[in-house]
């Protein structure tokens, strides 16, 4: 009887002990998907194979869990455009392409 609860007591230790390890483990690569790095070169590849040879680098966040959003200038002169791609860091695929088109502004002080 003695053997049965010390196999026991053992075997329960075992699979605590399992637990606690997978648990306090850092996410594997897999798992968190791709990082910043990734997401800039995978993105700048598609922006430069889209014909926007003059995109300029503006910033890269993840914005969901998966989801990374890289941002770039295309600024021709006198206008401010941008373009904004969002990838799946998970399966590495492009969900989302947005152009945004907006105006130049600079500050003009009053005189008083």
């Amino acid at each position: 009887m003695r053997r049965v609860i010390l196999l026991l007591g053992v075997l329960t230790g075992c699979a605590t002990g399992a637990e606690r390890m997978n648990l306090d483990r850092p996410p594997s690569s897999a798992e968190l998907g791709m990082g910043y790095d990734d997401a800039v070169a995978l993105s700048s590849d598609y922006v430069a194979h889209q014909g926007y040879p003059d995109a300029e680098f503006l910033a890269a966040e993840r914005v969901a869990p998966n989801i990374w959003c890289v941002r770039f200038g295309l600024s021709p002169r006198g206008s401010q455009h941008r373009l904004d791609v969002y990838f799946d860091g998970q399966r590495r695929v492009l969900v989302r392409k947005q152009e945004i088109h907006g105006l130049s502004a600079s500050w003009i002080p009053q005189g008083g």
